[in-house]
């Protein structure tokens, strides 16, 4: 493995790119938590392993070594309850809410703004 990791640090310094060795770690689904982990560098500083229950970002997503997705799920229920309680806190009545999201906000013209002046906000 260190000789492939060697390979792309040649690669991508010849590429001119840089490899963010903080944001890289080491994800052996193999390993179990008795072995050693190995010490794998690049750029001459040493990979982070991950332990089995670590949850990582990869292409958006969060989740463990193992596949375990809840790191996801929570990530997403969470910012499901901040929308629902920005929605469950606002002052609109229904009347205004559909009007303005149903209103071109970028045309600024004499007869939307005076449509909007009738309405009031509770």
């Amino acid at each position: 493995m260190q000789k492939l990791l060697n390979v792309v640090q040649e690669f991508t310094a010849c590429c001119g790119m840089q490899l963010n060795v903080k944001k890289t770690y080491l994800f052996d689904k193999r390993r179990t938590e008795q072995q050693p982990t190995p010490l794998l560098t690049i750029n001459e500083e040493t990979l982070q392993a991950m332990n089995l229950d670590d949850a990582c970002r990869y292409l958006g997503y969060w989740g463990t070594r193992n596949g375990d997705m809840r790191a996801t799920k929570e990530v997403v229920r969470q910012k499901i309850i901040a929308a629902r309680d920005l929605i469950k806190c606002h002052h609109l009545t229904p009347k205004l809410a559909t009007k303005l999201f149903t209103t071109k906000v970028w045309e600024s013209s004499a007869s939307q703004q005076h449509s909007l002046s009738g309405l009031k906000v509770n």
